[in-house]
């Protein structure tokens, strides 16, 4: 369900992979790459204040996974 997900955002069909993103998030709460991808999807609509919110919330339960995800970058 993921990947369709993300191969239909791919495709430019955002608002039906939020909809599949949103299912696996209400199935596991705990999965933080599920909240990042319907930021980002949340994003691409121009809801920015909503995807503002999601990776708020992503921050405030795991710090360190942001954190990570930078140093790989240097």
């Amino acid at each position: 369900m993921y990947i369709k997900a993300l191969v239909k955002r791919s495709r430019g069909e955002v608002n039906e992979s939020l909809e599949i993103l949103r299912k696996l998030y209400n199935f596991n709460e705990n999965n933080l790459q599920s909240m990042k991808e319907i930021g980002k999807s949340l994003s691409l609509l121009g809801k920015y204040k909503m995807a503002i919110d999601i990776y708020n919330e992503v921050l405030l339960r795991n710090e360190k996974d942001w954190v990570n995800k930078l140093n790989d970058l240097h």
